[in-house]
């Protein structure tokens, strides 16, 4: 016996996609990408399918060993299903139904996390030399 049954689960997760407003292309690393010092955004082949996200700013997030390094500046929500990993890129190219003038680029970091209706992604954002 389960606690939802699978229509419920699939009416949960419906109900979620629709409090997505954002938009992402999802980005895997291509073969090489990581013998550089210097990993851009251009060394990953992003998917052609954009997808419905919810990308939610956090308060930054250090590691407790002293190094003071961020951990995670936002964390995005994708549809279950969502093909990704650690070591994928997200390119965020709508905010809030609009269009941004440049798209945001984020590096996912650990694992993704599977919630009742979603895969949950802590993010690093890339600037600089890092994104496209």
């Amino acid at each position: 016996m389960t606690l939802i049954n699978t229509t419920d689960l699939a009416d949960i997760r419906a109900d979620f996609e629709l409090t997505l407003f954002d938009t992402c292309v999802i980005g895997a690393p291509t073969a090489g990408a990581f013998g550089a010092a210097t990993v851009k955004a251009s060394a990953f082949a992003y998917t052609a399918d954009a997808i419905a996200c919810g990308v939610k700013n956090v308060l930054p997030k250090e590691s407790q060993d002293g190094a003071e390094a961020t951990l995670a500046d936002v964390v995005i929500r994708v549809p279950m299903g969502t093909v990704v990993a650690t070591g994928n890129r997200v390119k965020v190219t709508h905010r809030h139904a609009e269009a941004l003038a440049a798209a945001e680029y984020y590096a996912v970091l650990g694992t993704p996390f599977n919630g009742l209706g979603f895969i949950s992604l802590n993010c690093r954002r890339l600037t600089g030399t890092s994104a496209a």
